[in-house]
Formats: C-alpha cells, structure tokens, sequence
C-alpha cells in the first residue's frame, strides 16, 4: 500500500495541475458550447443547435472534414520528408554533429511564427521568386497564382512550420538503435535494405508515433497559416477566430469541443500502431 501511497503523491502535483488547467477549463468549455447564442451575449439555456448548425451544414462540415484531410495530408508528408534527414542525422555523422544540425534546425523558431509566416508570401506569391524562376527558366509563360493563397501554399507553410517536430522524435529513436544489432544483422548476411525494414524501421516507429502526435494536433488548431496563407481555404481553427470575433462564444466552444474530440480520436489511434511503453522508456 506504501508504494501506490507513495507513487500518488508524486503524481498529485501534475494531477493538480492538469485538473486546473487543462480538464476544468475542458469542461466549461462544453459546456458553454450547448448555451444558446445572443446577439448581446449568451443565454444559458440548454440546446443542441450550435452541434445541429456545425454538423447540419455543408459548409461548415465540409470545413472539419478538410481540416482533418489536411492535417493528415501534412502530417504523412512531415513523415516522407522527415525520416530521411533524421536517418542522415543520427546514423550517417557523428552525435556531436547531429546535435549541431538539429540546433540549425532549430533556429527559425527563434523567431516569431507571424514573421515565418508572412515569409511565404513574397517566395510564392504571383511576383515572387517562385513564379520568377520558373518564368526565366521558360517554364511558364504568365505568372501562376495557384502558389499563393490556396491549399497547396497552406500546406507547404505547415510542413515548413511542423516538419522539425517529426525529426526531432525520429532522431532521438534512430540514434538510440545499439550498433552490435545492426552488426549482428550483418554478420548473419543480411543485406542494408533487410536490416532498414527489419529492424531500424521497426525500432524508430515509437519515434514516428511521437512526431505525427505533434504534427496532426498542431495542424488541427493552427489558425495563422490559413489566414495568411489559405487565402479562401477555411479550416477549424479559422472558424473558431472568426466565431470568436463575431462573439459566438457558444458556437466557437462547439467547433472547439469538435476540435477536442477529433484530437483524442487521434492519439488513440496513433497509439495502438505502438507499444505505449516505449514511448516512455
């Protein structure tokens, strides 16, 4: 009884914090997503129309779906480009180097993510350097507008913004693998394509697990990158700022509830492709 004594009380500082500060305010937030909106404020009256006006409507169900299609689309993209640098750098050069990359890595979120932002429009807006380029290498004969203000240009920001968030797992798991394994491996005759599908891939899942948690959730709620970005593409988190702006606030705590669920659907499933252990060993 002592150990489990024990053990709770070391739990209960973080217990109580996310009680605080996470589930309580979870909590008025759904609930406050089934009061009834006024033009002067909000009547706590009980309704299911805020739910009904999300999920009755095409548009704004069309919105979560892509949301969700756009997350993932970023996050299996994130994975593509991600695993090869984090491969690169935690088996192909040393750890002091590797840590030295990472940091570069690093580096642009020392800035503000408005400015990170707002960078992408003069490289792939009608005169930027993209269009610029392809036009001097008689690529195109006009300016294309399809690079600026779309959801290709939402997605390429997202994967800038998101894609050191799978490498940074990946690379942790990938430089973990003992060496004497993939010796061992090669001493057996297995060859570098059996040994990468057998035993690095397998071992750096956990890690892969880690970075698409990151890169799914951030996607879902980032509101910046479509503003700016998006031009008339609508996501959640969009929604949610623009209902907050117009003083829904019950209408906005019912996309936010959406946004919740939709989060935990996530992390439950990205969990069973591993062993949860793992992640914390």
């Amino acid at each position: 009884m002592k150990p489990i004594l024990k053990r709770t009380g070391l739990l209960a500082p973080a217990i109580l914090w996310m009680g605080v500060f996470l589930l309580i305010p979870l909590g008025f937030l759904l609930v406050y997503s089934f009061y009834t909106p006024r033009s002067l404020g909000v009547e706590k009256s009980f309704t299911f129309q805020n739910y009904f006006g999300i999920f009755g409507n095409k548009i704004t169900l069309d919105t979560v779906l892509r949301t969700v299609r756009i997350a993932a689309t970023t996050t299996l993209l994130c994975v593509f480009i991600a695993y090869p640098a984090a491969y690169f750098l935690a088996r192909k050069v040393s750890q002091k180097k590797g840590l030295m990359l990472m940091v570069l890595l690093v580096i642009p979120f020392w800035t503000s993510s408005l400015i990170r932002t707002i960078s992408w429009l003069p490289l792939l807006g009608r005169n930027g350097a993209i269009n610029l380029a392809l036009l001097k290498m008689g690529l195109l004969d006009h300016p294309l507008d399809a690079f600026l203000f779309s959801e290709f240009a939402l997605q390429i920001a997202l994967i800038q913004y998101y894609v050191v968030f799978m490498i940074g797992p990946l690379y942790i798991f990938l430089s973990q693998i003992p060496e004497n394994i993939l010796n061992a491996a090669k001493t057996l005759g297995a060859g570098n394509w059996n040994i990468f599908f057998h035993i690095v891939l397998p071992l750096s899942v956990p890690g892969m697990v880690i970075g698409c948690l990151f890169v799914f959730v951030l996607c879902l709620g980032n509101f910046e990158v479509p503003k700016f970005v998006g031009g008339i593409v609508q996501t959640i988190g969009l929604v949610i700022l623009n209902t907050v702006t117009i003083l829904n606030w019950p209408k906005a705590a019912a996309f936010s509830s959406i946004l919740v669920v939709i989060t935990l659907i996530a992390v439950i499933l990205l969990l069973k492709m591993t062993d949860v252990k793992k992640l914390f060993s």
